[in-house]
This record gives structure tokens, sequence and C-alpha cells, in this order.
């Protein structure tokens, strides 16, 4: 259960209040009694306090709602027999899965099965795990789940009976092996997998399926299946025409490709700002003023830049100012999740089915796999964007070729060796950049009342955007003055822990991006992080590593192409300045005394 406002996603700062929110939403428009809210949080024992509990968390939650809509403050009524939640239309995403739902089931019932497998795809694409996962359930909020499921469940039946209408019976096996799989006693499920196989010309596997369900149903529950699935089975066994597949339409698995759209682009950053030469630039590249008759390359362009300093939030702001200049499609890719790369095998089967192409369709291996998706791209104009890549061989197979399509690719490291790629490296905001971004994110009277500590916090963020919107999260939430944020910051011991709010965590992206850095690499970073200087020369970094010049070059050449260091320029001797980033060098300090701390363990 999520609240999300804009691009910002609202958290509760606990458990019980989130389950209140979730039994108020699950019956919005109606009063839910306190005996009820009470009974799913405490059950039969309610603690003495539990009605002043109560009012403390309808409190909370009205406040997260004022914050979160404008029409939130009177959101949340109370009635003397309890409390209303009335949103507006398109508030929430369970409204929309049912309006998807109830508009397939009657496009269906219509015979209009192209239209139904689509708003039922559309119904089914809100779901993102299990219904309320991660909260602890009542027995209210349990019964709620439990049918929310069985509503998912019914709609995904719904989906794949549109899908074997059009016939899309080979592409539907695979699907239905994995969820026959999960839900063995769904006779429904079971059904559609045995009519797919027969219609796929695998007669016996169909009949293998009916076999274990009847074995299943007469060891575990000591009844035979439906009547409904024993005479499938029979006009299986006969080959009975009545189960053929007769077209209803020209529908086909070659129209529906034909047809897709993709649209994968995540929603634009409502907030943007900043970054004009940089967005002009690559709106120049790659915009409608770009002359794609030359017969030359794709257009790719590369944004690099150190962690939380906005490459995507740049890419994904551009690329939704070009949608219009590439009518074929927009891709979008991420390439690093949790800490885990994914490989460019994966990311184009993913890509394959986003523009059309059935599981079963699908070739196994990567080059084939990357032959088949250029093959498509070939006469299209699509825009790809690829983010968090790690190395050009895990971009290059994702590219399409054709010359009218064009891709964006984000990486902390710069990227070499991709044919007709710019870079565009992106550098810290301004203090005056990160102070205008922080009045617009925390509040501009916020900042006009305190400029000093505004100025100061936007330097101790070094002018990262991601530091920043943490900050911003920080104070709006906690309702503090920017001075109290400061004094928080001031701490150089815990500024990291400081910078870490809902799912925002500035240390744990500092880490990732040393990622791709070897353990020598590594523990230079360390070494190089407690030294005095923020700015330093290769001779002197010599010093404190106590080796080579050449060497160290090297190193510092590596930790600048991860984006771990910056490289300013030449002093007056012509020798290159170095330059850690304020928070950058923090994290290399905790690191360094962490190492410490282990080897005094050890010993």
């Amino acid at each position: 259960m999520e609240i999300h406002d804009d691009n910002r996603k609202l958290a509760l700062s606990a458990a019980k209040p989130s389950r209140v929110l979730s039994l108020l939403l699950l019956n919005h428009g109606q009063v839910v009694a306190t005996r009820t809210l009470m009974e799913e949080l405490w059950g039969d024992n309610p603690p003495v306090s539990s009605s002043t509990t109560l009012q403390t968390y309808i409190y909370q939650l009205r406040k997260l709602l004022s914050s979160s809509c404008s029409h939130g403050a009177h959101a949340l009524q109370t009635h003397s027999a309890g409390y209303r939640l009335q949103l507006a239309a398109g508030f929430f995403d369970l409204d929309r899965f049912t309006d998807a739902m109830n508009r397939g089931q009657r496009e269906q019932t219509r015979g209009e099965h192209d239209k139904a497998r689509s708003s039922l795809t559309e119904a089914l694409g809100l779901w993102r795990g299990q219904a309320l996962a991660g909260l602890e359930l009542g027995p209210q909020l349990q019964a709620r789940a439990t049918g929310l499921e069985e509503l998912r469940a019914r709609t995904l039946e719904m989906r794949i009976e549109a899908s074997l209408a059009i016939g899309l019976h080979r592409e539907a096996v695979g699907e239905l092996r994995m969820l026959t799989a999960a839900e063995p006693y769904r006779e429904g499920l079971a059904s559609q997998l045995m009519i797919a196989l027969y219609r796929s010309e695998r007669r016996s596997e169909a009949l293998e399926v009916y076999r274990r369900l009847h074995r299943l149903f007469i060891e575990e529950l000591g009844i035979d299946p439906s009547p409904k699935i024993r005479k499938l089975h029979e006009a299986i066994l006969k080959n009975d025409a009545s189960i053929d597949f007769h077209p209803q339409g020209p529908s086909s698995a070659v129209h529906l490709q034909s047809r897709v759209r993709p649209a994968q682009l995540p929603a634009d950053i409502p907030d943007f700002i900043c970054r004009t030469r940089e967005l002009a630039h690559i709106t120049s590249a790659l915009g409608p003023q770009r002359d794609d008759h030359t017969g030359r390359p794709p257009s790719q362009i590369v944004i690099t830049g150190m962690t939380g300093v906005g490459k995507s939030a740049l890419a994904v702001h551009a690329a939704h100012g070009l949608r219009a200049h590439y009518p074929d499609g927009q891709l979008y890719v991420r390439l690093r999740r949790a800490g885990h790369t994914i490989s460019p095998s994966d990311a184009l089967g993913g890509m394959l089915q986003a523009v059309g192409f059935p599981p079963t369709a699908i070739p196994a291996n990567l080059e084939e796999r990357s032959h088949l998706f250029r093959s498509w791209a070939a006469d299209r104009k699509l825009l790809v964007l690829i983010d968090d890549a790690v190395s050009a061989n895990q971009v290059e197979p994702l590219l399409p070729a054709g010359i009218r399509s064009a891709a964006i690719i984000t990486s902390q490291s710069a990227i070499g060796g991709l044919p007709g790629a710019e870079t565009v490296r992106l550098s810290p905001l301004g203090t005056g950049e990160a102070t205008q971004l922080l009045a617009l994110l925390a509040g501009k009277r916020k900042v006009a009342a305190e400029p000093e500590a505004a100025a100061a916090i936007s330097q101790i963020c070094g002018g990262l955007p991601l530091a920043i919107r943490i900050c911003a999260a920080r104070v709006t939430r906690r309702s503090w003055s920017l001075s109290q944020m400061l004094a928080r910051l001031a701490d150089h011991a815990e500024r990291l822990n400081e910078l870490c709010t809902d799912g925002l965590d500035m240390r744990r992206d500092l880490a990732t991006g040393l990622a791709s850095l070897t353990r020598r690499e590594i523990s230079a970073f360390q070494q190089l992080g407690t030294m005095r200087a923020d700015t330093f020369t290769t001779t002197y970094a010599a010093c404190e590593l106590m080796a080579g010049v050449r060497d160290t070059e090297r190193l510092l050449d590596r930790l600048h192409e991860a984006s771990v260091v910056q490289l300013l320029g030449e002093n007056t001797g012509g020798e290159p300045l170095w330059h850690f980033h304020p928070l950058m060098r923090s994290y290399a300090v905790e690191l360094a005394y962490a190492a410490k701390d282990d080897v005094r363990s050890a010993v």
C-alpha cells in the first residue's frame, strides 16, 4: 500500500496507520466503524489506550493526505460511528483495475476479444505483487486480500480466454504451465491449458494435464474433477471438432504484433529544473532537426556522472520531449536493479515481448534475440532509453540498427566503443541551482525565510539532486526548519545516516557506484578519502598511496571513469587536478574506518 504524489512516494512511518488507511481505502465512500478498525488492529483484546491511539493514527493520515493532493485535507471524514474516506476519481488504483476489468468483461461478452484482451492486460498491469503485501493483516484485511487475489485470478483467466479466442494458443501454453503449477486445484486454468495444447497439435500433452489433475483430486480431495472438465477431456479423446479453433475475426498473433506501439518511458519529472544546456544538446542531437537520411549510424547519447547527479532524471525528461519524433514507440530498460545487473539477453526478452512478440516466438540465445529485435526495428522510428548501464558489451545488443531510431543511455562509468555515440557528462549543480531545487521541493517560503541555511544545505549536499531531494523530503515530512536539517547534517560521522528517507538512500547509491571497481581501486579510494585535501594533484596522491606517479595516474583515471573522483583541469604546472565530492569523500572515510576496525577485530 503506497501513496504517490506525482513522482514522489509518501510513506507512513508505522505499520498500524498503514493498516487503518488500507481498510479505509478498501471501503472508500463508506463509513468504517470504529469497532471494526480496532478489531483489525488489536483483535479481541484492544489496549486501554486504543481509542486515543486510533485517533492519533487518524490525525497522522489526515496530515499525510493533506500533503499528497489538493482535496486530501477533506478526504478523511469523521462520523459518529466511525470514519469515511472520500476519494476523487483516479486516486485509487484498485478503482482503475476494476474499471478496466469490467470493461474487458463487457467486451468479451460482446465478442470483441481483441479489445477485451487489451483491457484485461491493462487491468493486470496495475498489479505488482500480492494484495496488501508487506502489511500484517488482521481479520478484515485478510478477508479483503483474499477476495482481491480471487478477483485477479478471474481477470487472468478472462484474459487468457480472450487470447485463446483470437488464436494465441501456442503463446498461452508457457504462461498456463506456470499458472497451473502455482494453482494446481484451479480447474479453469487446467481447462485452458488443455485447450491451448490441443489446438497447438499437442494432444497427448493435453490429455496428460487431465490425468495429473484427476490423480491430484482423487488422492488429495477424494473427488472427481468437475463434469465440465471431464467433458472437455472426452472431447479431446474423440478429436471432437467442437473444440477446434474457429477464427472470430482478423485478429492473430501477427496482427497484434504489428499494432503494438510500446510507450514504456517512466513518468516525467514534474519538478525538473536546470540542465538547460545539456537538455538542449540532447534535443538537438536526437530531435526533429536531425537529418536521418544520411545513412549514418543510429544516434546515441550517453549521459554519465557520479551517483545521484540526476542522469536518469535528465534522460527521462529529454525522452518525453522527444516522444513525438519517434511515433513507432519508446522502449525503456533498466540494466541494474537492487544491486543486480540485468543480462542483455533478459533485457532483450522483455523488449521483444513489449513490442508484441509472444514468449514462444522469442529465441533462447542473445545473438538471435538481438537479430530479431533489429529486424523488427529496422524501418521504424524508435527511441530506446537504457538506464544504469555498466558496459558497452551490455548495451550494444539492445540498440536498434535503423538509421531512423535513436538511444539515450545513462551510466555512472564512461562507456566507450559505441559507434555514433556522444557523451554528456553531468556535474553537480552549483549552489544557486541547488538552492533553487531545494525551494521547489521543500517550499519557497522555507528557503526565503532561511536563505543562509538553504545555501549551506546545498553546499553540504555538494549540489547532488538526490541528496537535496532527500533533505527536502525529511524537512517536509517532519515539519522541520531548514536550520534543524542543517544541524543534523553538521556531524560528518552522521551525515550519510541523515541522507536516507522513504526508499531514498544516499549511502546505498554511493555504494552502487563502486560496484565496477577492483579491490585495489576501492582501497585507493579509501586512502585518498582520508587525505586532508579535497582537491589534489597526482603527485600528492602518489605520496599518500606510497606508489609511483604513473601507477597512481592510472588509478585516478580509473576512479574518474567510474565517476568516483572529478577531474577539474590542470594546475599552473600542467599537472591534473583531482577533486573529491564531499559526500563521496564522507563515504570513503566511512569505508576506511570500517576497514581499520575489521583489522583490529582480526588481531
